[in-house]
């Protein structure tokens, strides 16, 4: 899948479009916030030890969606973003 990696408080997520936007019955605008996903970053912007930089914000990445052992609230599979290198 294609994104684009935005920071937030959180941390780094990648926002992709849940719809097939060129499709011309996917009712709505292309704008609409219901047309987002997002995804946190499974290592938090880090990419095989590289670091994210604020100069990252709003790059296009191709990225699979993970399931994600996590300890951390009630929850404990959640789903991530990794990007594909």
């Amino acid at each position: 899948m294609k994104g684009k990696l935005h920071k937030t408080i959180d941390g780094w997520v990648v926002k992709y479009h849940k719809y097939d936007m060129t499709n011309p019955s996917v009712p709505g605008t292309k704008f609409a916030e219901d047309c987002f996903g997002q995804y946190p970053l499974i290592d938090n912007g880090h990419i095989d030890g590289l670091k994210l930089y604020a100069s990252n914000e709003g790059l296009e990445v191709e990225f699979e969606i993970i399931d994600h052992f996590d300890n951390n609230g009630p929850e404990h599979f959640k789903k991530f973003a990794k990007i594909i290198i």
